[in-house]
């Protein structure tokens, strides 16, 4: 149908840290399908491919529970926190 129905991004490039920061978004009417989860993997397993990259961050607002569902599926886990938001990673060694 070339809907356009969410999107992912990266916020930034690997610094020397070899840390990159993920973002996505969906439409309501595609929610719960299983494309953001689908996204979020294809975009964690392609960095972790590549050379400079070793850890992928993320952030959820505390109460956006269906994001938090989205990188728990993708194997993230939670490395800190903020007063409204979970701090989220998956580094090369744990992503397997």
């Amino acid at each position: 149908e070339k809907k356009i129905i969410g999107s992912a991004c990266f916020k930034n490039v690997p610094g020397n840290n070899g840390i990159v920061e993920i973002g996505y978004e969906i439409n309501a009417d595609f929610k719960n399908r299983g494309y953001t989860t689908e996204a979020v993997n294809a975009m964690c397993e392609w960095a972790l491919n590549q050379p400079p990259v070793t850890k992928i961050v993320a952030e959820t607002n505390k109460t956006n529970y269906a994001s938090q569902k989205v990188l728990i599926k993708c194997r993230m886990r939670i490395f800190g926190e903020t007063e409204s938001c979970l701090l989220w990673e998956l580094t090369k060694n744990s992503s397997h």
